[in-house]
């Protein structure tokens, strides 16, 4: 289960960084349907990744992430332009390890 929601977040990821790079908003992930899934373990690096993203954007930026507790070490960005958005009160959980 482990290995498939590790799949599940570098795909999406993935696809976050390449809405990037083409000039699409980052915004479009979250109107996709799409989402950053928590991974069972230490999310961090995914959650730094997403959070660059938004760095430095001049256009609105959000970062979508499912259902699910997050684990996280500590959290770094410059320059965020965007919002980070779950799904809802008491079901997109931020906790730190």
């Amino acid at each position: 289960m482990h290995r498939i929601a590790e799949a599940a977040t570098a795909v999406s990821l993935a696809w976050l960084t390449a809405l990037a790079v083409a000039g699409a908003p980052v915004s479009a992930i979250a109107q996709s349907g799409s989402c950053l899934a928590p991974s069972g373990g230490d999310d961090t690096a995914a959650l730094q990744e997403a959070l660059e993203t938004c760095s430095g954007e001049t256009r609105p930026c959000t970062v979508q992430l499912c259902a699910g507790v997050f684990e996280t070490g500590i959290l770094r960005v410059q320059d965020f332009r965007g919002t980070l958005r779950g799904a809802g009160a008491r079901a997109t959980i931020l906790r730190a390890k």
